[in-house]
């Protein structure tokens, strides 16, 4: 009766496939790594398009706000926006101007309007022109868009700054990728160095 014969690695062989496994688990590491980025910022791009056309007019108007004595430098007739100009569909509507200097109170419409887009503008043959002037008003706009807006902005620069670094992340994992293989062909330049200095 044959005895059964179990053939137990050599320390060499067991170490080999240790290396195998760590070369292979850093370059799956690496390219799930990049595959993850990708996929994080094709999401962020498809946040951004649903969010982007969002117009929403029912019920999103905030309630009126007031400002108090905004400075204006130098009413002219082409006008000049105020603060809030920027905000989502934003209404603004004069509540009183004083002259900057003095305090004197500056009548609407004869003096000054606000236009669409919260301009103040001087009317044409206004004393008052060239003058700076201090404007209390106030102003609503559509809060729902505006904070559709705000998300979109902060997406894209979000995307913006990951884009910006992916060729860094990229080089990274490249060298990353080229000491690893390196230390195992050294490992293995070793071995082959030791495996024949045993034979001679």
């Amino acid at each position: 009766m044959e005895e059964e014969v179990f053939n137990v690695p050599s320390l060499f062989e067991m170490k080999k496939l240790n290396k195998k496994g760590q070369t292979g688990g850093l370059v799956t590491g690496l390219v799930m790594g990049v595959i993850t980025l990708v996929i994080v910022v094709i999401l962020a791009f498809v946040i951004i398009s649903t969010l982007s056309p969002i117009n929403d007019t029912i019920a999103s108007s905030t309630p009126a706000v007031q400002i108090v004595n905004e400075s204006v430098t130098n009413l002219v007739v082409a006008g000049d926006l105020l603060s809030v100009n920027a905000l989502n569909g934003v209404v603004c509507t004069g509540v009183a101007m004083v002259n900057a200097s003095d305090n004197v109170v500056i009548l609407a419409p004869g003096n000054y309007t606000i236009q669409s887009g919260c301009n103040l503008t001087g009317t044409a043959l206004s004393p008052f022109l060239t003058y700076d002037v201090k404007e209390t008003y106030t102003y609503t706009y559509k809060i729902t868009s505006e904070s559709a807006d705000l998300l979109t902005g902060n997406f894209t620069k979000g995307i913006d700054n990951i884009s910006g670094k992916i060729p860094t992340v990229l080089l990274i994992a490249a060298i990353v990728l080229i000491l690893g293989i390196l230390a195992v062909l050294v490992g293995v330049w070793q071995k082959m160095r030791m495996g024949g200095s045993g034979s001679i």
